[in-house]
């Protein structure tokens, strides 16, 4: 079968099956101290008249086991079950910690010793052998086992354990079995069920640099697959590759040929480990081999010739390793026909700017692969089944008890779990009005073009104060803004949602709603979101924002606003007939538009959300992670600045925990706890600020950055002394053109944050180090109950998810285009991936917050490569949603 032929690779050519032994890899094996034992199971859970059943292998190690000790039921995932490596295991760490018993439970099929259909051809498998081969069944297995087995003690509990595979069946086994499993343990488990997995060659790419290669290497790497892609095309015969009817790699695609040799980067990146080869007769690391630029000099010096460095790498792609991994050609098999099933995970190369792989592994190759391994069985890979069945990304609103495991450079993180403004230390606003500024005034660059018709033809629509109580008859007037200058008959309404500040017409020419206004003969609206505006849109009058109340602020919800919008959409007449309303929004109000299609379909025809975080979520940790990482990648940054700040930070945590009483008090500007959100704004929105430095007017990043004023930062030798003193110094820099502070902004803002949405950027975990350790969810959930002491409940983003699906919401709604940018520390709250539902995801490469709604039409040369491309791909997106509304005259 071709796919078994693709994984005979180190592993990377077919989506990866997580083989245990690597984990272990450099320690030594210890002998199980007891034998297996096997507990009879149902050869189909769900078909009662199918009475056939099969042995169903497992290892005890009762060891630390006392009565009322808790069960650690490790689920086999896909492979053998191996108890040679226990006393490694955090199973065994906590069995002995809590006097538990830990077992080991194979997985149905994955052993000659598990396998509930005997005789399986494995050349061509049948869907009547592999038909019980399924997560469900998996799942009931373990019910099954944990139902009837019988502990040589009593236990208190049973908690499932499992990594990869088998940990999203751990936490599948709590959300499924919650009478059964009090806790589950998920590590590096791929919960969201996906076919476009782009996000591998992406993560492996960014990882190669911190796991044991170099940038300079990364790069010489991505030339080198460049050019064998570019030979490929002219001459494949040469290089002994043929391609089918679909341009695909057909299964001469092996171990030796250079296409898939990347897959030792996916190796050293996902487990951490490198590949020793045979080079002219000695072990060599594969890392050291391309990166230490003692072996193939070529891939770090980039004035190497194309042709010498193409020699390289197709000699490399021959190395034979030392140690040639076992191969397993059953398990490989049906692994393969789950993720064709179930799973997808396909690492698609040829899309988001992901080089290190090979542009010949397409979903299309994939795709064939499985048709033709599973002719009887795969009809096209469907992963709606999957995440409806377990709920996706949206397991954490839908059970409890689960702790979640992963890594920094685990290339699962898109598939798994992860959960500001200048004045004040608090979750970022989006402030659209100031970005538009920034952004109009690059544009101008001199040229004027910036003042062209401001628009400010505002206008005011009545509103229900409340529109969920009908006794409540109190009204206000909503502030609107129209631009029908391109506006047809039978043209389209570009309904923006105003999100959490006021709206502007100002800037109105740079903005893609009147791209597309113009491009489709359209009209644009802009509608202020209630509570937000400057003396307008106020629901509810005289609001002491100084003492805040929940009678004052309860009206201020994401379901109230929308339900102002879908009110707007019944009602507002316009001046001719219209298609089609559609939503748009960036950030929060991103939300809000794909939310409208979601709870008004019969009013959106279709909506644009960009870097919306349509999932709420209290530790937001992840915001802190995504500052650290995109610093150096930001024009200004660098790697040295990244690590000279962090030392700072932490030398001045140290400093704080001398001083309690200024740690509790991490509040204002001119606190260094809180300076870090320069940082923050620069990697969000990819732009400075400017601060007074000496009397002179210099760019936030260029005066930490640069090496031309504060040293300190770049000099690895600097002293801890002068490190200190000169961040504290910097933090008290005032900013050129103070922004000024909207109370009625901020106080609104902050409401919704702690009673809907979370958003708290927790930098007290998770290795961040760009942040003080003293902003904490505790730091948050303190200044919220201390601001809305009669509002403010933590579990108020549990029922966010819950009205509107969190990232569930690809499998709920329709015709929604969602943008991210990879840079904009908002993307993990949003969606990242290419949906099998009629959904559209845009990537923009090395993009920031809302990068897609801001556009140079008349001036192209302004568009980084990654929003250029973005944007030929959004109206290419729109051209079809366009083209395909109903009745369109």
């Amino acid at each position: 079968m071709h796919i078994a032929l693709l994984v005979a690779a180190v592993f990377g050519l077919a989506p990866i099956r997580h083989e245990k032994h690597r984990t272990f890899s450099k320690v030594k094996v210890q002998k199980a101290s007891a034998s297996f034992q096997y507990f009879e199971q149902p050869q189909d859970h769900f078909d009662p008249s199918n009475t056939n059943t099969w042995k169903q292998r497992f290892y005890v190690d009762d060891s630390n086991f006392h009565n009322n000790g808790p069960v650690f039921l490790e689920l086999g995932g896909e492979g053998e079950i191996d108890p040679s490596y226990l006393q490694y295991q955090l199973e065994t760490q906590l069995a002995k910690r809590y006097n538990g018993v830990h077992i080991i439970l194979e997985h149905r099929y994955y052993s000659n010793h598990s396998r509930p259909v005997q005789d399986v051809d494995i050349d061509n498998p049948t869907y009547s052998q592999l038909k019980y081969l399924s997560s469900e069944q998996a799942l009931a297995d373990a019910a099954n086992f944990i139902k009837n087995y019988t502990p040589s003690k009593k236990p208190s509990v049973w908690i499932t354990t499992g990594g990869s595979y088998a940990g999203a069946l751990s936490a599948w086994m709590r959300d499924k079995y919650p009478d059964l499993v009090f806790a589950a343990h998920a590590s590096s488990a791929p919960i969201l069920a996906k076919e476009d997995f782009w996000e591998y060659g992406y993560a492996v790419d960014v990882g190669i640099p911190k796991t044991g290669g170099t940038e300079a290497c990364a790069a010489g790497w991505r030339r080198a697959v460049k050019l064998f892609d570019k030979k490929l095309q002219t001459n494949a015969t040469e290089l002994g590759v043929t391609f089918n009817k679909t341009n695909s790699l057909n299964e001469t695609l092996s171990f030796g040929n250079a296409a898939g040799i990347s897959a030792y980067w996916g190796q050293l990146v996902q487990y951490g480990q490198p590949t020793p080869l045979i080079y002219h007769g000695k072990h060599k690391n594969d890392v050291d081999l391309v990166c230490s630029g003692k072996y193939y000099t070529t891939f770090i010096d980039t004035n190497s010739t194309d042709e010498a460095l193409l020699n390289d790498y197709m000699e490399f792609s021959n190395l034979q390793p030392v140690n040639p991994p076992p191969q397993d050609p059953y398990a490989n098999a049906f692994w393969q026909y789950q993720f064709c099933m179930e799973f997808g995970f396909f690492q698609d190369y040829t899309s988001k700017n992901t080089t290190s792989f090979s542009s010949y592994l397409t979903l299309d190759f994939w795709r064939e692969e499985c048709a033709t391994s599973f002719p009887d069985a795969y009809k096209g890979f469907n992963k709606s089944i999957t995440n409806t069945m377990y709920g996706g990304l949206n397991i954490v609103n839908n059970a409890t008890n689960i702790i979640f495991a992963n890594g920094d450079n685990y290339m699962h993180l898109s598939l798994a779990v992860l959960a500001l403004s200048v004045c004040a230390l608090k979750p970022i606003r989006h402030d659209k009005v100031q970005q538009l500024e920034a952004f109009a005034l690059k544009a101008d660059d001199g040229k004027n073009i910036m003042n062209h018709a401001p628009l400010t033809n505002y206008q005011y629509f009545t509103q229900p104060q409340d529109h969920f109580d009908k006794r409540n008859k109190n009204t206000w007037q909503q502030k609107f803004f129209v631009d029908d200058r391109y506006f047809q008959d039978n043209g389209p309404v570009f309904l923006e949602l105003g999100g959490e500040g006021p709206i502007s017409g100002r800037y109105v020419n740079y903005q893609l709603e009147t791209q597309l206004a113009k491009r489709y003969n359209g009209l644009h609206i802009i509608l202020e979101h209630r509570y937000y505006g400057t003396n307008s849109s106020q629901p509810v009058q005289n609001i002491d924002y100084q003492n805040p109340k929940k009678a004052q602020f309860k009206y201020l919800t994401a379901e109230q606003a929308l339900e102002d919008a879908a009110n707007f959409i019944r009602h507002y007449q316009l001046s001719k007939n219209a298609s089609a309303w559609i939503t748009f929004g960036g950030s929060y109000s991103g939300a809000l538009s794909a939310w409208m299609r979601y709870k008004y379909p019969d009013l959106v025809y279709a909506a644009h959300a960009s870097s919306a975080p349509v999932l709420a979520k209290e530790n937001f940790w992840e915001y802190g992670h995504a500052v650290d990482v995109g610093l150096p990648k930001t024009n200004g940054g660098n790697e040295a600045c990244e690590t000279g700040w962090k030392r700072a930070v932490k030398l001045y945590d140290h400093y704080l925990s001398k001083n309690k009483t200024l740690a509790h008090n991490i509040t204002a500007l001119g606190d260094a706890a809180s300076i870090s959100s320069y940082f923050a704004g620069f990697v969000q929105y990819g732009y400075p600020t400017q601060l007074i430095y000496k009397n002179e007017t210099l760019n936030d990043i260029d005066i930490v950055c640069s090496g031309n004023n504060y040293t300190s930062f770049i000099d690895p030798k600097s002293s801890d002394k002068q490190l200190l003193h000169d961040y504290i110094e910097f933090s008290t820099l005032a900013p050129a053109q103070p922004q000024e502070d909207n109370i009625v902004v901020n106080v609104g803002w902050n409401y919704q944050y702690c009673t809907e949405f979370g958003y708290f950027q927790d930098y007290a975990r998770k290795n961040t180090t760009a942040y003080s350790k003293y902003v904490s969810v505790e730091y948050w959930r303190k200044s919220c109950a201390a601001a809305f002491p009669d509002g403010y409940h933590i579990s108020g983003y549990h029922n966010t998810n819950k009205k509107f699906g969190g990232l569930d919401i690809v499998n709920l709604a329709t015709n929604i285009v969602f943008v991210n940018g990879e840079i904009d520390p908002w993307h993990w709250l949003g969606i990242n991936f290419q949906p099998s539902t009629p959904n559209y995801f845009v990537f923009v490469a090395l993009g920031h917050h809302c990068d897609d709604l801001f556009v140079y039409e008349d001036h192209p040369e302004y568009y980084t490569p990654g929003q250029l491309e973005a944007n030929k791909e959004i109206l290419a997106t729109w051209d079809k949603l366009i083209a395909a509304i109903p009745n369109k005259h």
